[in-house]
């Protein structure tokens, strides 16, 4: 049996479908004439509080440079046009070396070592390796700037990533390096976000710049907290026991 008629097979016996988000809920619809738009719901990734709110009591990982961060794997990412923007911006503002950190936290490949020294930049960056869940949140606590990038691969799904959760819940100024898709709209009425679709370093780095210009004035925007209360867990853990309840009710 296809994983295809095994997939339909299971929600055609499923009371609801749980999903991350709309792009999901219609190919769903799309795929399986036995489900219904109302079959599905949709609970994105989300963000604890308790993590920001305990990490706002620690000694956090400071810099006395404007920290522009990114966590996690390059798994289905291509930092490539992140790195040669880094190049490029440090090249024409040579001083901002002193101002300006560019972090990474996660697995850094020798692949990308290799290649940030080879483009003369892997001594002007910070990087951390792995670090635990609670020692990320401290770094996205403590930084300025948090960097998106664009996927890699086709499927547009999977750039809907559970740090884009994290991300909101920390209210810090977003980066998004993304092609319009679902990321981007989902994202846009966070408010505290600029999003730059182009791949060429001379384009993303204005954009670095321009942020740059905005901390230095203290001009940087702030997160629509309307936005961010839907993706705080406890506000998703109540939706989801709604729908446990309402399933019970039925039964």
């Amino acid at each position: 049996m296809s994983n295809i008629r095994l997939e339909k097979k299971v929600l055609a016996e499923a009371n609801k479908i749980i999903t991350t988000n709309r792009k999901t809920k219609e190919l769903i619809i799309t795929r399986y004439g036995n489900v219904e738009y109302n079959d599905v719901k949709i609970i994105p990734h989300g963000f604890d509080q308790e993590d920001y709110d305990r990490a706002a009591k620690e000694d956090l990982p400071v810099t006395n440079k404007m920290r522009f961060l990114y966590s996690g794997s390059f798994y289905c990412y291509n930092p490539r046009p992140y790195f040669d923007a880094i190049k490029f911006l440090f090249d024409k503002y040579p001083e901002l070396e002193k101002e300006i950190e560019f972090c990474f936290l996660g697995q850094f490949t020798a692949e990308y070592v290799k290649y940030c020294q080879h483009i003369k930049i892997y001594d002007k960056i910070t990087v951390k390796g792995y670090v635990d869940h609670f020692d990320c949140v401290k770094y996205i606590a403590s930084s300025d700037v948090l960097v998106l990038l664009k996927s890699t691969g086709e499927n547009e799904i999977a750039a809907m990533v559970g740090k884009v959760g994290e991300y909101i819940g920390s209210r810090k100024n977003i980066l998004a390096l993304i092609p319009d898709g679902l990321t981007q709209k989902t994202l846009q009425g966070y408010e505290a976000i600029k999003f730059e679709s182009s791949e060429e370093p001379r384009d993303i780095a204005k954009t670095i710049y321009d942020y740059y210009l905005l901390h230095k004035e203290n001009k940087m925007p702030s997160a629509n907290e309307e936005f961010i209360e839907p993706y705080n867990r406890k506000t998703m853990t109540d939706d989801l026991a709604t729908e446990f309840n309402y399933l019970l009710d039925i039964e």
